[in-house]
């Protein structure tokens, strides 16, 4: 491990790896990972692996529709089996809101390009799986792009994939906190310290802890935006961002690489 990168990722999640991985694959080869126990040892460990592209947020509904496509890329590009099994979906509405609501998410996902899906009456519906009773439902929508994933394979994928690309990972290094410097971060490990540009809280459910521990901050440091990078990265020295999939959904619909601005 180096004393000085351009970019320090802490957590090594499916959200942190996939960080890693995109910033690698648009060219940002001095950039690190940093897990402090194992690769996908935390939320992403027991998560339920489940892919779906239905969401009431387009910009989300996006953002899943290409994670699903990229997965069999990550699995080829990486040599890493990433459990991944399309089985399509079903969707019912056992309400007149409901079933408004369906029908919304349908023309939405045809105005964002996702045409895999169909509405669906319950005769239909029960086509699709004759086991399923159809008492109540009032309609229903297949999605073909429906299924899950081994998720700890999907970490794995990621993070494989951005090394092949110049990135790099390490586990068992426990970030113990951070220091904001004129012109950068002093991130602050068991290991060492590492001095970077940026810093990309990916710890998951440990995120808060993680920028708890941040000190020195520069004027203006709590006033900053979240923004999305559509072409080239053009990060302020000094970034501090925190990454959800919530967050990652708001700014999904042109680009996957942030800056603070």
């Amino acid at each position: 491990m180096k004393s000085q990168y351009r970019v320090v990722v802490i957590g090594g999640g499916v959200v942190g790896a996939s960080v890693l991985y995109h910033l690698a694959k648009m060219g940002w080869k001095d950039v690190v990972m940093l897990e402090r126990r194992r690769l996908a040892s935390g939320s992403s460990w027991h998560a339920a692996g489940g892919v779906h592209t239905l969401n009431a947020d387009p910009n989300m509904a996006a953002l899943q529709a290409y994670t699903i496509d990229l997965l069999p890329k990550i699995e080829k590009e990486s040599g890493q089996n990433v459990g991944f099994h399309m089985t399509g979906g079903l969707t019912l509405a056992g309400t007149p809101e409901r079933w408004e609501w369906l029908q919304s998410n349908y023309r939405i996902f045809q105005s964002i390009g996702i045409n895999d899906c169909e509405l669906l009456t319950p005769e239909e519906a029960k086509k699709r799986c004759p086991i399923m009773s159809v008492d109540g439902v009032l309609g229903a929508m297949w999605a073909d792009r429906e299924g899950y994933i081994d998720t700890t394979g999907t970490v794995q994928a990621y993070a494989t994939a951005a090394k092949k690309r110049g990135a790099e990972y390490y586990e068992e290094v426990k970030v113990d906190s951070l220091h904001q410097t004129s012109d950068g971060w002093i991130v602050k490990t068991e290991k060492g310290d590492i001095k970077c540009e940026h810093v990309v809280n990916a710890a998951g459910l440990w995120a808060k802890q993680v920028g708890g521990q941040w000190s020195g901050c520069l004027g203006g440091c709590h006033n900053r935006r979240l923004g999305v990078m559509a072409a080239g990265m053009s990060w302020r020295a000094g970034s501090l961002v925190y990454l959800s999939w919530r967050m990652v959904a708001r700014a999904a619909s042109s680009s996957w690489l942030w800056r603070v601005a």
